[in-house]
């Protein structure tokens, strides 16, 4: 009896650590790069005792061990799937496998709890929810320079809580570094083709506003219970990737609102996450919310919130850092005595008029600039006797005054 226990522990061994710390269960999911299993650990965790488990060939299975490098970049965040390590295993009369334990998702998938609601969808108010929490993951995801690009219900699983379930983003195994070649074999596109946005189709990018595409498309699925692109004869290849999904009449102006953010065709006008956070759609929800259980930490809420004074971000890693106060105060600008000094003068940029104040020049070496203002700035009247001072400009353009040729100080000046 105890060699037979033993043969069965042993019908699965780990090729790096020997005995395995956990037992392989039923498949509860296969996919194309790999399936996934639920185990048990042989000894509990902090993280609990029951764990699902995804595994390949890893002479076959490159996306899982990509997979694995993504989510090692993304481990921190209440909305994105963590994971557990990964192991090289050699089951009995079977291949080496190479395996990721990963966070268990008990209460299946967003898609599942869609079907479960059958054909009118979901509620707009749990829609609304699950929406933040997978803004929070999006944003999270690409803040760490990654895209998903494949975002829909099925890979957006509910992890068990304390309380209920959590909202998270999960399957990366056809993510991409952000701003890097996404070309593959035919087609040339990543993901599914329902939640395809036009420039994927069209142009071949597929960046982090695709993602948000992705986004409209799945609480659109939600709110409806139906694919956000309908289908002829329920075939697959029948569906025009990147079409405009229709918006219905029967939600709320602030959901079809949300979704034409999502839904804009000029990616470069799509809102981003971090945008979307501050949507009226998704204004009045708390932090931790008990239906969806977004449960987001101080510096997550801060992020949350967009702040008008930080460096603003656009697609293709473009940006700017707004320059100055935008304050709509009037700026006090300082009386300056200039005499004999070697001081630089600045003006704010500020959309109310800047008073400048009148400066002596006589035997100076002051370095003025002018605020550049869509406001007319009063330029103070300057002593041009003996003057060395260097006057400058927008845009850095310079010159050095000469002085006043239809004066006899200044003819001996230019003959000296």
């Amino acid at each position: 009896m105890k060699r037979a226990r033993e043969e069965e522990e042993d019908d699965e061994y780990s090729l790096l650590y020997g005995a395995l710390s956990w037992c392989r269960g039923p498949m509860i999911g296969q996919g194309t790069f790999g399936s996934v299993y639920r185990a048990d650990m042989k000894k509990p965790r902090a993280f609990g005792s029951v764990v699902a488990v995804k595994s390949a060939d890893p002479l076959k299975g490159g996306s899982l061990l990509w997979e694995k490098t993504v989510l090692d970049a993304l481990q921190g965040c209440p909305h994105v799937i963590q994971t557990f390590g990964a192991d090289t295993t050699k089951p009995r009369n079977s291949i080496v496998l190479y395996n990721v334990l990963l966070e268990f998702a008990s209460g299946g998938s967003l898609y599942d709890l869609i079907v479960k609601s059958g054909c009118g969808g979901l509620s707009e108010s749990d829609v609304r929810k699950h929406t933040k929490s997978m803004l929070v993951g999006l944003k999270h995801i690409h803040d760490r320079g990654f895209v998903h690009c494949d975002l829909k219900p099925d890979n957006v699983l509910l992890v068990p809580t304390a309380d209920g379930f959590e909202v998270k983003i999960a399957d990366f195994g056809v993510a991409k570094k952000a701003y890097t070649s996404c070309e593959t074999e035919t087609p040339s596109w990543r993901g599914t083709p329902w939640y395809l946005a036009p420039e994927c189709v069209i142009y071949r990018v597929q960046e982090a506003f695709s993602d948000i595409w992705a986004l409209g498309c799945t609480v659109l699925e939600m709110l409806t219970g139906k694919l956000p692109l309908p289908t002829i004869s329920g075939s697959d290849s029948q569906i025009v990737p990147g079409s405009v999904p229709h918006i219905p009449d029967n939600i709320s102006k602030a959901a079809q609102d949300f979704l034409r953010c999502c839904f804009e065709i000029n990616f470069m006008d799509r809102m981003t996450a971090d945008a979307l956070l501050d949507h009226p759609f998704l204004v009045g929800l708390d932090d931790t919310d008990s239906s969806s259980h977004v449960q987001l930490s101080k510096e997550e809420a801060a992020n949350a919130k967009r702040i008008k004074c930080s460096p603003l971000s656009f697609p293709f890693g473009c940006g700017f850092i707004p320059l100055s106060d935008f304050s709509s105060q009037e700026a006090e600008v300082p009386e300056i005595g200039a005499e004999n000094t070697n001081t630089v003068t600045s003006f704010p940029f500020s959309s109310q008029e800047a008073e400048v104040p009148e400066i002596g020049a006589e035997n100076t070496n002051t370095v003025t600039s002018f605020p550049f203002s869509s406001q007319e700035a009063e330029v103070p009247e300057i002593r041009a006797e003996n003057i060395n001072a260097v006057t400058s400009f927008p845009f850095g353009c310079s010159f050095i005054p000469l002085p006043d040729s239809s004066s006899k100080e200044g003819e001996e000046e230019e003959i000296r």
